[in-house]
């Protein structure tokens, strides 16, 4: 087996998280965050044979995460590719994960509240089926962890966004030794990771992930606003 890399651009913008525009709810985290998706994001996952329907998924992943970096035609047009390959597979987890995370997208792009509320409770339940389903993938717990990192605690999502960022912390070093993860998504999740525990008070922790997001991935931009915060703490 060999890890196979996909490789995202998207519009020299900017990037955003999937932040639920609700109105109310949490401060929007900075705007380049999820790795470098301004310029390039690699992801990379664990692949013996493939062909044709993966390279589809490989593809909607492309448009979502396009879509996440601003482009809302390519939003548009993933959300609609994961909903067809979720159709003919709706037992693969990681096709499950980022139709979820899509929906929670798509809610951003919805006027009426009760359209966003349930727009991001069915991309919720979507993430929790996924996760449920492979609790062990790395890839697939860090997609709901992001997911649910900026959206309003009245979701009541908090606790689990924590738990998933401890979770995937603890082994994101050996899935990217293993070919499972890229060191991009590993230096995200720990620099998610290190926010998540300043803001719960635990400066101390905060700062070892940081760290260890610059150890990861020196190069990449969650490692750069880890230096950011480190060179920031008192």
């Amino acid at each position: 087996m060999r890890s196979k890399q996909i490789v995202v651009e998207s519009k020299p913008t900017g990037v955003v998280l999937i932040v639920l525009a609700l109105g109310c709810g949490t401060t929007p985290p900075p705007r380049d965050l999820y790795g470098d998706l301004s310029r390039t994001v690699v992801w990379s996952r664990l692949v013996s044979s493939p062909d044709e329907e993966e390279e589809r998924v490989d593809e909607a992943i492309r448009l979502h995460l396009a879509g996440v970096g601003g482009d809302r035609e390519a939003a548009e047009r993933g959300l609609e590719l994961l909903i067809e390959l979720n159709a003919k597979r709706p037992d693969a987890p990681r096709i499950v994960a980022y139709l979820g995370s899509a929906r929670v997208l798509a809610a951003t792009r919805m006027l009426a509240p009760w359209s966003k509320g349930r727009t991001c409770n069915e991309g919720l339940r979507l993430l929790d089926e996924a996760v449920e389903s492979a609790p062990e993938d790395v890839e697939v717990r860090f997609v709901r962890a992001v997911s649910t990192f900026p959206i309003p605690r009245f979701f009541g999502r908090a606790r689990q966004c924590a738990a998933d960022l401890e979770w995937v912390g603890k082994r994101c070093r050996a899935a990217v030794d293993a070919g499972d993860l890229s060191a991009d998504i590993a230096a995200s999740a720990l620099f998610h990771l290190g926010l998540v525990r300043d803001r719960d008070g635990d400066s101390p922790g905060a700062r070892a992930a940081w760290r260890e997001a610059v150890a990861v991935a020196p190069r990449s931009e969650p490692a750069r606003l880890a230096r950011e915060k480190l060179g920031g703490a008192r």
